[in-house]
Parts: C-alpha cells; sequence; structure tokens
C-alpha cells in the first residue's frame, strides 16, 4: 500500500519543552512518509534552534511575529503543508506510536473526500479526557455535533485538500476554536470515521490554560454562541 505524505501541524506559545516532547513523539511514529510543521505563536523560545539541531528535514520550522492566536496558527502550519492527510498536534498532547498508521488505514479504505477520522484517547494517561467522552460514533457529522458532541483535536486525521476547502480555522473568535471547526466540517457535510483503540492522551502541565482564563474564556464562548446559534436554530428550531 503506497504510503500517502501526512502533514503534522503543532502549534505552540511560551511552551518549548512541551513543544520539544510533541515533535519528538511524531517523529516516533510507526508511521515514516511524513512532515512536521511547528508553528510557533508570537514567541521566542530558541525552538526554531532546537530543530536545527535535529538535523531532520521532515521538521520544518515557522514563526509569527505577534501572537496571533491558535486559529492562525493552524492556518499557518495548514498553508505551509504538502501532506496529502493533514493532523494536528496540541502541544500538550501525545500519540500512541501508531496513531497515525491506523488512522491512515481506514482513510485509504474510505472513498469518501470528506471524511474525518479520529481516535479514541488512553484514559489512563489523560486527565483532560475520559473514555465515556468519546462514544463509538460514525457517520454525518451534523447528527451529533450540532447537539454538543465534542472531540479533541490532536485526535483527528482528514484530507488536506478538504480542510483547505472550507477556510481551515477560524479566526474571528478568540476560543472555543475546537468548538467551531467541528461545526464548520459538520455545516459542509463531512461524515467521521473512527479508530477504536486509545491512542492519544494528555501530559501534565502546571501551567495555566486557556480555560483558566476566565474573562477571554467567557468572551470567546458569547462569540461562538452568536456565530453559531442561527446555524443550530435553522437545523433543529428554537426549541
Amino acid at each position: 500500500m503506497v504510503e500517502p505524505l501526512i502533514s503534522v501541524v503543532i502549534p505552540t506559545l511560551d511552551r518549548p519543552e512541551l513543544a520539544q516532547g510533541a515533535i519528538k513523539n511524531v517523529l516516533d511514529q510507526s508511521y515514516d512518509n511524513l512532515e512536521v510543521i511547528v508553528v510557533e505563536d508570537g514567541s521566542s523560545t530558541g525552538l526554531d534552534e532546537f530543530i536545527k539541531g535535529l538535523g531532520n528535514e521532515k521538521v520544518i520550522y515557522a514563526s509569527h511575529e505577534t501572537n496571533r492566536g491558535l486559529g492562525s496558527s493552524r492556518n499557518t502550519g495548514m498553508n505551509l503543508s504538502k501532506g496529502d492527510y493533514i493532523a494536528f498536534l496540541d502541544d500538550d498532547d501525545r500519540w500512541l506510536k501508531d496513531k497515525l498508521m491506523m488512522q491512515v488505514d481506514i482513510m485509504q479504505r474510505s472513498n469518501n473526500p470528506k471524511i474525518m477520522v479520529y481516535c479514541r484517547n488512553v484514559p489512563e494517561k489523560s486527565k483532560r479526557y475520559s473514555s465515556g467522552q468519546i462514544r463509538n460514533i460514525k457517520g454525518p457529522m451534523s447528527d451529533y455535533i450540532f447537539q454538543g458532541f465534542l472531540l479533541p483535536s490532536s485526535s483527528i486525521l482528514m484530507h488536506t485538500s478538504a480542510l483547505k476547502s472550507i477556510g481551515g480555522h477560524s479566526m474571528d473568535i478568540i476560543s472555543c476554536i475546537d468548538h467551531d471547526i467541528w461545526m464548520k466540517l459538520a455545516k459542509n457535510g463531512f461524515y467521521m470515521d473512527l479508530v477504536e483503540e486509545g491512542l492519544i492522551y494528555s501530559v501534565d502541565v502546571e501551567r495555566k490554560r486557556m480555560v483558566n482564563q476566565f474573562d477571554e474564556r467567557l468572551k470567546g464562548i458569547e462569540q461562538f454562541f452568536k456565530k453559531w446559534k442561527p446555524e443550530v436554530i435553522k437545523e433543529y428550531g428554537i426549541e
């Protein structure tokens, strides 16, 4: 079976140790035909020198002069990507060794260019997601996403061209970026399939997460609500 190129995008901000761990984690995948695009969003931590020191042409470094946000960072990576497929890895998430290999197998057996393949997490290594939060769900995303089903972005694999066709991630909201991309995919008729195994986990981080930045988080939720409320009402009615 031909191995298509996979572009893995790692956005990061002021967390070089975590980013280094994420890079090494991707390079340790059993799937070999990949590129790693690291996007540093307005910080300067020496991560570029670390990447140069790896001497690995698979790893590409990009940076923003100022902080633009998660959506913009992912889009920068998407626009630089050359892969047939694209995946995103948050700097504080990690994959098990066969994550990409198992997802590619499902992708290649699907004739649907609008398929998104996700996977379960490894609950014993994660405080962020539990196995009960990711059900065994396949089919049209609109059947589930509009009703509140969510996924960790680090779990997905999809066609790069399909993601580009909807403009990638939104940059009109300051948080709820993951929620927003699922809604965009659902609205545009995407389907989902899954690897029924735990293949991702989050590493423990003592630093403050976005979810704890309450004022900004609440503003982002309000933006998200205003943006998608009309679509949900149109799909399901006001009740």
